[in-house]
C-alpha cells in the first residue's frame, strides 16, 4: 500500500507551543514539528505526518483539534509517496 505525506498547520495558545509540540512527536509519531512566524509574534506548528493511503485524515484531523490548547488545524500540504 502506498503512503502519503501530509503537512498541518496548527495555530494554538502560544503559552503551550512547546508543551503541544512534544505531544505531537510523542503521541501521535508526528515526523517533523516546526515553529513557524504567521505574523505580529504569532507563531504556528507546522507538522509533517506520513500515513498508509487508505488512513482517514478526517480522523487525525479531529483528533487534533482535540489536544487541549489547539485552536485550529488546516492541511496546507498533502502528497502520494511511492
Amino acid at each position: 500500500m502506498a503512503k502519503m505525506s501530509i503537512i498541518y498547520q496548527i495555530n494554538l495558545d502560544q503559552e503551550m507551543i512547546d508543551q503541544i509540540s512534544e505531544i505531537l512527536k510523542d503521541q501521535y509519531d508526528a515526523k517533523d514539528v516546526k515553529i513557524v512566524e504567521i505574523g505580529f509574534g504569532i507563531r504556528a506548528l507546522q507538522v509533517l505526518f506520513i500515513l498508509d493511503e487508505g488512513y482517514s485524515i478526517d480522523e487525525l484531523e479531529m483528533k487534533l483539534g482535540e489536544i487541549e490548547g489547539v485552536s485550529s488545524v488546516q492541511v496546507i500540504g498533502m502528497n502520494r509517496l511511492g
